[in-house]
């Protein structure tokens, strides 16, 4: 066997071995038992995303059951298994970073290490690669994690009624209404 060949045969079974391992990530079943153990660290990242102020935070809200609920019923495997990831990368960036896990950390650590994740997670929006982006339809971890944080928030009885203005029956529709300074944003349920 010459060089070509031998090369050739090694490239094959390098490429074999990679497709053979992203192949095998992408069939796996997600262990949903890992993620009811994160659901202490989903429960600070959503508080940390909205935090308590004026209104009750997103931990007030049980924002991080919904999230779980969702990861487990509501999203594409796919999206889940990002997800996983993400937690994953989260607590390793924190262990590295500041050497301890994301609940042990303080409010600005905590705002630095998610602020870290939305700038990594930034797709580029041009051309070709909106396309890919397209075809591949996995949203971006911290992507995730804020809009299930946002609707978790928006649509649990603590952010109806406390966060936002929530008129149960309305008397009449009012197809435009102004706000004033202050005023909170409608819900509808």
């Amino acid at each position: 066997m010459d060089r070509k060949h031998a090369l050739a045969v090694i490239l094959s079974v390098i490429v074999l071995i990679v497709v053979g391992k992203w192949w095998r990530g992408r069939i796996r079943p997600i262990n949903y038992t890992l993620l009811e153990e994160k659901k202490g660290l989903i429960a600070e990242l959503a508080d940390t995303i909205i935090p308590r102020t004026h209104s009750p935070g997103a931990k007030d809200a049980n924002v991080a059951v919904f999230i779980v609920e969702m990861v487990r019923r509501g999203i594409s495997l796919q999206e889940a298994r990002t997800f996983m990831r993400g937690l994953d990368a989260i607590e390793t960036y924190c262990n590295s970073h500041f050497r301890k896990g994301f609940v042990a950390c303080g409010v600005d650590e905590r705002i630095r290490v998610l602020r870290h994740f939305e700038a990594n997670d930034r797709w580029p929006d041009t051309g070709v690669l909106r396309k890919i982006r397209n075809k591949l339809e996995v949203r971006p971890f911290f992507s995730l994690l804020r809009e299930l944080t946002v609707v978790g928030y928006c649509t649990s009885e603590v952010g109806c009624t406390q966060a936002l203005v929530y008129d149960y029956i309305p008397e009449y529709y009012l197809p435009c209404v102004t706000l004033e300074v202050g005023q909170r944003a409608w819900a509808t349920a």
